[in-house]
């Protein structure tokens, strides 16, 4: 069952579809009700005013809510049965205040978070309202109708017919319809819901009574849209750079994701603990003959090592670390980098349970930093081992740098994640953030790994080791096929600096910095065209925050540096905002740095909260789509009026995604996105496909596990269904726009039930077609009129979908949402309806070629 509810499941059981009445005339409410007041404080009495349910809502600062991210209003429910019907309700405002904020609303549930509420609401603090009116609403959407209220007393009525609403008022002896809404998910309650907010005046409302009764279940049609497509008129072309991505190093992305190292602070860096032993590591065979400290005088990576002292051998001593994923068979490529003063046996580097070594390599160690490579293969799986570096020696040891890999790393990186990637063939990767970057230091990240120093990230609290820095990035996205987009550091960096990367990455072998690139072993230019200025220097989490003009200024002078440092063409993209946000920023920064970009960027996340109802979540996300569509829109528009250079100023959407709102300490914002998202995502390309000519870039943020396209633990990856949403359109999809006209109901107010693109391959022999059912439960037929395109009767489909619209893919688990393909007959598509909850595309062939 798609959204489960799970309580008064008997209550439901026992409705017959009899109508019935309920005048609260009793003591005590009838069993078929339920109170549900999840926090302390409202409160119901059948007494007080003998005749009326009277129901006191306290005053509490922020209220008694129903809304994303709320779920503590008290609210009264009884189970109907399936099928149309009209509920009623006579209600009274009996005490409230002008500085009060409430919605008391009759309502219809499909589950005990979820309502669509009609009746009286009153906004203070937001709206200004001086008296009640009507209102109807849903959680995420209010205001969808409004009446005046005459009075204090409501008499509301609800009809449903269908999959729609009618929103009735009584006036005098007549019920009139104020108008209507369509729900995607069909009603197991009904009841009231009383709810407040902000820090107003609580409210007290009498309900004379409820009342229910069935109506007659009309036939209703299909559900249907028609397309029209004029496949001889194709539109702008869709750039490549709209399905690209974005890496930062924040959570497990970088490392623990991308990257292969094992080791948590493989070069010893941070505080120590009460035995001396930096964190990430611990103790073994510690006792009075060894001393572990931290070493800042004698280190390997700035500024330093991991230090033992041992003063009488014979027994195993030294530093282990543990949680490591092994499996059997496997090779695991190490290396070590030493020294030491006086010791009298080798030492041993092991991967080990406890006493039990699984595959160890011994070394004599010098008085210089010895480093060494071997390799290590375990006989068995093992989720929890250890790995150690030890000695049954007397002497000092000095630790500067460990590596753990599996052998099949790709340089470095785990082989595969970039088989994953590679399949979904990204045209281009954002790097190195996001709010990362405007505290790193190119610098930091070359040459020599196990020397680099590692850094505390201001940004995100957690150390950066600088094992992935320029050359492993550029490597990354030749490995996966990507176009390189390196944001430089516009925060607590400089022109200077910025010009030094350029040429670090364009120079000749000759140059200053190209000399450096090639004495880190590539003397051919990387040729790196698209730089950013800056990430988000509107926000004030910003490091380095700026006003608009500051940045601008900035932005020039770093511009003009960095063009004059590359020996080939750049394209740099400024930072915007959305539409007329952050003190109206793209008014200001257009006019003073146009002529300096070629993109400006826009950012956009989704929030949702995972403890919302199913439904609250489903329409929180897939009802954005057409507010990113208008705000980017808005944005292209601000541009146009602003840009005085007279060229195209397209926008890159550089970030954008679903941000789960959850907290695991363990993970970081590691969202277990489920098919919802997937839908949401392709509907994201869908209206950069409408707006490509005016967004030439888009990336999604981010790839791997962080709000990740794939999740991966130490020995598996998972592929979610954001994955899978690139998947579909990277391999099935056209590249020259073609419009579609679509004639269809909408899901909700804004949202259409059925979402469709089109496109041409380049050269015009294959038409693309997809269409994303976003109904949670109910099939659409799709009748397709193709002019100017005669198609042969085999077609290729790739659809994604699966039992039920929050499905989720899971590390270790099954597949249950992937992408399918089959050849199909065309005439057995226009048959066919497109199921819930999916999106399908279809490759056409055009009939002689």
């Amino acid at each position: 069952m798609f959204f489960p509810f799970h309580f008064l499941l008997g209550a439901m059981l026992m409705a017959q579809g009899d109508a019935w009445r309920e005048d609260f005339d009793g003591k005590e409410l009838s069993r078929e009700w339920r109170w549900l007041a999840p926090t302390e404080g409202p409160a119901f009495s059948l007494t007080e005013r003998p005749g009326f349910l009277r129901v006191r809502v306290p005053q509490r600062q922020g209220g008694y809510d129903l809304w994303p991210g709320r779920n503590d209003a008290p609210r009264l429910l009884r189970a109907v049965p399936p099928g149309d019907w009209q509920v009623e309700a006579h209600l009274e405002l009996a005490e409230f205040s002008s500085q009060s904020n409430f919605h008391i609303a009759l309502a219809a549930w499909p589950s005990e978070k979820f309502f669509v509420g009609w009746g009286p609401f009153q906004g203070h603090e937001i709206w200004n309202m001086k008296a009640p009116e009507v209102w109807l609403e849903y959680p995420g959407r209010g205001r969808i109708l409004t009446a005046p209220l005459e009075g204090r007393v409501a008499r509301l009525a609800l009809r449903k017919e269908g999959p729609t609403y009618l929103c009735l008022l009584r006036r005098g002896e007549e019920w009139v319809e104020v108008g209507r809404l369509s729900s995607p998910f069909p009603p197991h309650f009904v009841g009231l819901l009383f709810k407040t907010y902000g820090a107003g005046p609580g409210v007290v409302v009498d309900v004379d009574f409820v009342a229910w009764q069935p109506l007659p279940t009309l036939p209703r049609p299909e559900p249907k849209v028609s397309v029209i497509l004029r496949a001889d008129q194709p539109q702008h072309a869709l750039h490549p750079y709209l399905y690209g991505h974005f890496i930062e190093h924040l959570g497990r992305c970088i490392y623990g994701g991308i990257w292969a190292e094992r080791l948590y602070n493989r070069k010893f860096t941070g505080r120590a603990n009460e035995q001396g032993v930096v964190e990430g590591w611990e103790a073994l065979g510690a006792d009075e003959h060894v001393v572990f400290s931290p070493d800042t005088q004698v280190y390997l990576a700035p500024s330093q090592s991991q230090r033992m002292v041992i003063r009488e051998g014979g027994r195993e001593r030294g530093v282990r670390q543990g949680n490591l994923a092994l499996e059997a068979g496997k090779s695991y490529t190490v290396r070590v980098v030493l020294r030491g003063q006086g010791l009298t046996e080798p030492v041993r580097v092991a991967l080990r349970q406890g006493d039990r070594i699984y595959a160890e390599h011994h070394l004599h160690v010098g008085e210089e930093w010895t480093r060494e490579t071997f390799t290590l293969t375990v006989p068995q799986d093992d989720l929890n081992a250890q790995f150690s570096v030890t000695t049954r020696g007397s002497g000092t040891l000095w630790l500067g740098a460990v590596s753990l890999m599996p052998a099949d790393h790709v340089h470095g990186m785990r082989r595969d994640v970039l088989e994953a990637i590679k399949a979904i063939k990204p045209p281009i990767v954002r790097w190195p953030g996001g709010n990362f970057v405007s505290g790193y230091h190119w610098h930091d990240g070359i040459g020599d790994p196990d020397r680099r120093p590692p850094r505390w990230d201001r940004a995100w609290n957690a150390w950066e080791w600088n094992d992935f820095g320029t050359d492993e990035f550029l490597r990354f996205c030749r490995e996966v096929g990507a176009e390189p987009y390196i944001c430089a550091n516009a925060g607590e960096g400089c022109a200077e600096e910025a010009a030094a990367w350029v040429e670090y990455c364009n120079g000749p072998a000759d140059s200053r910095y190209g000399s450096l690139r090639a004495a880190n072993g590539h003397p051919e230019p990387y040729n790196v065209r698209v730089w950013g200025l800056g990430n988000e220097m509107y926000g004030r989490w910003q490091l380095g925050h700026l006003d608009p003009e500051k940045y601008a200024l900035k932005a020039v002078e770093m511009a003009q540096a960095m063009r004059a440092a590359s020996p080939i063409p750049l394209e740099l993209v400024g930072v915007g905002v959305e539409a007329d946000g952050w003190d109206r920023w793209n008014h200001r920064v257009v006019p003073l740095l146009a002529h300096q970009m070629e993109y400006y960027s826009v950012h956009y996340y989704r929030g949702v909260d995972v403890a919302d109802a199913p439904e609250t979540q489903y329409l929180v996300v897939l009802e954005s789509l057409p507010q990113v569509e208008r705000m980017l829109a808005r944005t292209a528009e601000i541009l146009a009026e602003r840009n005085p250079t007279g060229r195209p100023l397209p926008i890159a959407f550089d970030e954008w995604n679903v941000w789960m709102n959850i907290s695991r300490a363990e993970t970081g914002l590691e969202a277990d996105y489920t098919l919802r998202d997937g839908l949401w995502a392709c509907g994201i390309f869908h209206l950069l496909h409408r707006l490509g000519d005016r967004v030439k870039m888009a990336n999604l943020a981010q790839l791997v596990n962080v709000l990740g396209a794939l999740r991966t633990n130490q020995t598996q990856l998972m592929k979610t269904p954001l994955y899978w949403a690139f998947y579909l359109y990277t391999n099935h999809f056209g590249s020259r726009f073609v419009p579609a006209q679509v004639e269809q109901s909408f899901l909700t107010p804004g949202l259409p039930t059925v979402d469709i693109s089109a496109a041409l391959s380049d050269d015009g022999s294959r038409l693309h077609l997809a269409a994303i059912n976003f109904h949670p439960s109910e099939a659409v037929r799709v009748e397709w009129h193709l002019q100017g395109f005669d198609p042969l009767e085999e077609v290729e489909e790739a659809r994604m979908t699966a039992a039920d619209p929050m499905a989720a893919n899971h590390l270790g688990g099954p597949e249950v949402v992937r992408v399918e393909t089959r050849s199909r007959e065309w005439a057995e598509v226009l048959q066919e309806p497109l199921p819930p909850h999916s999106v399908t595309l279809w490759t056409l062939r055009r009939r002689g070629g």
